[in-house]
């Protein structure tokens, strides 16, 4: 019997908490002894930018780009992924990617693999937190990034997703989107993922 894999996107602003939640996924998926291939976008362009020399053109371009909180061109991300997708990826794992798709050029390279079989259809993972509780989290998050402290770059962040909250909204073809009450408490917020990906898991 062929061994089946679910592809899972976790989305969700600067100060939504999506990166402690995925956390939570990992361990609990861990415990339960599934297999997974895990890509972070944010964390993958960080750690490309601080492997390549100083003199670098696209150390410098990519710093720049991130430091104002803008998007990365959209086919960094699938790069990403696919240098561990192709390298690493084992049928029936459960491919968690965290940060992505976040533009509607995004969704259409990821539809490409889904198209041509690389990928079943994926699920987005939609953790939904207001603008206000946003910013109010990020100023007290003690972490020295410069994408969500300072104001510029954090409004940059803010003014960009309001594009992935219309596509989330409308609905995009070929994803299937469930959206998560990011304001409940942080366990709550995890026992909501946790029951809508066992049951997207079981379709």
């Amino acid at each position: 019997m062929e061994q089946q894999t679910t592809v899972f996107f976790f989305l969700g602003q600067s100060g939504a908490g999506k990166g402690t939640q995925v956390k939570k996924v990992l361990e609990w998926l861990k415990s339960q002894n599934k297999p997974v291939l895990y890509v972070a976008m944010g964390d993958e362009v960080r750690r490309m930018i601080q492997k390549l020399p100083e003199d670098n053109f696209f150390k410098n371009n990519m710093k720049h780009i991130d430091d104002k909180g803008e998007l990365q061109p959209p086919a960094f991300p699938l790069h990403f992924f696919l240098n561990k997708f192709i390298y690493n990826y084992k049928p029936g794992q459960i491919i968690i990617i965290d940060g992505s798709p976040r533009s509607l050029k995004e969704f259409e390279l990821w539809s490409d693999l889904v198209i041509k079989g690389y990928l079943p259809t994926p699920n987005v993972i939609n953790i939904d937190v207001s603008d206000e509780e946003c910013i109010r989290r990020l100023k007290k998050d003690p972490r020295d990034r410069t994408d969500t402290q300072k104001e510029e770059s954090l409004k940059t962040k803010l003014d960009w997703y309001k594009s992935v909250r219309s596509l989330i909204s409308a609905g995009v073809q070929g994803f299937r989107i469930v959206t998560v009450n990011g304001e409940q408490s942080e366990s709550d917020v995890f026992t909501e993922i946790k029951q809508k990906m066992i049951h997207l898991m079981n379709l």
